[in-house]
């Protein structure tokens, strides 16, 4: 933080939002885990911070009626051991878990990797493939948005300039429903090289709806809605898994990388999507 750098750390909800819509470029922080980063290599000097941390009614993880409601600035950690999450929707603590090492994972927040829009981010596929609501507010409406409509480009997202986020809305798995999460990266907990979600639902053995969401290929997640599509009606066997996977692999825009060959990452997404089909059958016949 530069020595022209205005801090102010609000209360409320509202407050916050008067300030966004007030200050000169305000900049939100909260678990400072990407931004801090930013800041120490120079990337970024923001002009006015304003600190989130502390604010009524933006923490906390709750189950009310069918989802889950998850705080901004609730912690990856919180995310990762939660056991309304492990109850409800374990692929988020799944997600949580490969979220870097510990110390990160106690402070950074679900609001803040999920604003922040990091294509590889681990966040971003699950809640697409949940069907995960983002809900955010100004200081004179709030607005709601599907995840699928959120992520809008490399590092960035729907929210405009005077909106703050403020929770996330997922829909809890029930009886007949799967989901499954599967990363490929350099090393444990780093950054994916290929990330996959898959959410199915089952109907008399039979599967009623399919979501199939590819990360880390191109500059924001992307949904296989034709391979998806080829597994609704069919007893989600071994060879519709695999025929589903192939599809994926041939569907999705795969953008070129200097470290990683197109063949490889291709070939990639085709495994994960394999995998993650074959956990979100096992849980959707538990």
């Amino acid at each position: 933080m530069s020595a022209q750098t205005e801090y102010h750390r609000p209360e409320t909800i509202d407050s916050v939002c008067e300030m966004l819509e007030e200050l000169s470029d305000p900049t939100i922080v909260a678990g400072m885990q990407s931004l801090g980063l930013l800041m120490k290599e120079g990337i970024v000097s923001p002009e006015t911070l304003v600190d989130i941390n502390g604010v009524e009614g933006l923490d906390g993880i709750e189950r009310e009626d069918d989802h889950v409601r998850l705080g901004a600035i609730a912690n990856h950690r919180d995310v990762e051991c939660s056991e309304i999450v492990t109850e409800g929707v374990p692929v988020l603590a799944t997600a949580a878990s490969e979220i870097a090492d510990l110390q990160i994972r106690n402070a950074g927040t679900i609001g803040g990797a999920t604003a922040y829009a990091d294509p590889t981010g681990d966040y971003p596929p699950v809640l697409m493939a949940l069907d995960a609501t983002i809900v955010s507010r100004t200081t004179d409406d709030e607005l709601e948005r599907e995840a699928g409509e959120f992520f809008t480009g490399f590092y960035e997202c729907a929210l405009g300039p005077s909106e703050l986020l403020t929770e996330i809305r997922v829909p809890t798995i029930g009886d007949g429903e799967g989901t499954g999460y599967e990363k490929l990266a350099y090393r444990e907990n780093d950054r994916a090289i290929v990330n996959v979600a898959t959410y199915l639902s089952l109907e008399d053995d039979r599967c009623g709806s399919a979501r199939i969401v590819v990360g880390s290929v191109s500059d924001r997640p992307v949904f296989a809605p034709d391979a998806a599509d080829s597994l609704v009606g069919t007893a989600v066997t071994d060879d519709d898994i695999a025929e589903a996977a192939e599809a994926t692999a041939e569907e999705v825009p795969i953008d070129p990388d200097p470290t990683v060959s197109v063949d490889y990452r291709r070939s990639m997404v085709r495994n994960l999507t394999e995998k993650t089909l074959q956990t979100a059958r096992e849980e959707g016949h538990q």
